[in-house]
């Protein structure tokens, strides 16, 4: 089952108190993960016109430990955030439900996409009563129910360092790279078998001892592929969640393997959404710069190809024209981006002026460069 929940924020969580500061202003949590026990990383992403100095006031929210902007090159601002874990958040891994990124908070409210099976939605729904939160459901559409066992979280099994309360966040930097994972895991027979099936990585989340995974497959054929991928080592469950444009979205749950454990104790997220093709992973990494650094020479090529390195010190360099930052802007406020989009390209076109055949050009060409370059992953 695919819920999207809307959520009334308690008022003294950051994200409740920013928002409601700034009410006209697009909040998008990209990635995130634990940090250390109580801490969060996250990567937020900030869509407004005003000349409000961001980072001081999310540095001076009493939940916020750590905060870096990071240059994108336009209109989006991006920030990587380590804040106070809220109390709530561990429900979802615990119950073994995913919940998809990004999660958009605006004005005190919050949209949660989430994927489990009807009973664990149900605890879900119960066990956030517990929390000053206010919760409505919106059911989207449902499959068969899971075969996924919860696995609650203790202290004794914990995959992540558990860091001191006084440590400083390491120096953060952002790296694109192309990942040939060994077997056993399922990527690596998988897309060495179907080279032409192209999967995009569309979110990802743990429990104690599995991972759930959303895909979106590309391919004609998908009920081989779902065979195969039933029959893949490591593999727990594989369930198709619908189709649209000539793919299709399948949850996989697998057990975790030692990889995704190591980048929990280095504390480096793998940025969605991610391409699978060709016999690799084409993927955006930011952790600490040491933790990197660590990956890179535990991994030699070609199970893992650095091919660019950012860090927050390099020269903020536009991406986008004026006028395509202009348009950009002007999509972003009428909802063309939303999804469900909340104007089509007909009534955008009508607004900005523009011939409706030179708005699609433009916004495909703004769409390109964005999501070309690494700083801009999750913005559009």
């Amino acid at each position: 089952m695919i819920c999207q929940l809307r959520v009334t924020l308690p008022r003294d969580l950051w994200s409740s108190v920013i928002s409601r500061k700034h009410p006209e202003a697009i909040f998008d949590l990209t990635d995130r993960m634990e940090w250390s026990k109580g801490k969060t990383l996250a990567v937020v992403r900030v869509y407004d016109k005003g000349s409000w100095n961001i980072a001081e006031e999310l540095r001076a929210l009493g939940d916020v430990y750590h905060v870096e902007e990071w240059p994108t090159g336009t209109p989006t601002k991006e920030f990587h955030v380590i804040h106070k874990t809220p109390p709530f958040s561990r429900i979802f891994s615990q119950l073994g439900i995913l919940q998809r990124n990004p999660i958009r908070f605006k004005n005190g409210t919050s949209t949660w996409v989430i994927v489990g099976t009807d009973v664990r939605i149900k605890r879900l729904l119960t066990s956030l009563r517990r929390f000053p939160l206010g919760v409505s459901l919106d059911p989207m559409y449902r499959t068969s129910d899971s075969v996924m066992p919860a696995q609650p979280a203790t202290p004794a099994n914990r995959l992540v360092t558990q860091a001191s309360e006084g440590q400083q966040p390491a120096h953060l930097v952002v790296c694109r790279v192309r990942l040939a994972f060994p077997p056993p895991y399922w990527d690596s027979g998988m897309v060495s078998r179907h080279p032409d099936i192209r999967i995009d990585v569309l979110a990802h989340s743990f429990t104690e001892n599995a991972m759930l995974v959303d895909l979106r497959v590309h391919t004609d054929d998908l009920q081989t592929w779902i065979d195969e991928m039933r029959a893949a080592e490591g593999v727990i469950d594989v369930k198709p969640l619908g189709r649209a444009q000539k793919a299709s979205t399948v949850r996989v749950v697998f057990k975790k393997h030692d990889f995704f454990v190591l980048l929990n104790e280095l504390h480096v997220i793998l940025r969605t959404p991610a391409t699978i093709k060709d016999g690799y992973s084409e993927v955006i990494m930011v952790g600490p710069d040491e933790s990197i650094k660590r990956l890179i020479k535990m991994f030699p090529p070609p199970q893992l190809q650095v091919e660019a390195v950012y860090e927050n010190e390099r020269e903020d360099v536009a991406i986008l024209t004026p006028r395509q930052t202009d348009i950009f802007h002007k999509a972003m406020a009428a909802g063309y981006f939303d999804v469900p989009r909340r104007v089509t390209l007909t009534e955008l076109a009508a607004r900005v002026g523009v011939a409706v055949s030179s708005l699609s050009e433009m916004l495909a060409v703004v769409e390109k460069k964005l999501l070309q370059d690494p700083r801009t992953v999750g913005s559009v």
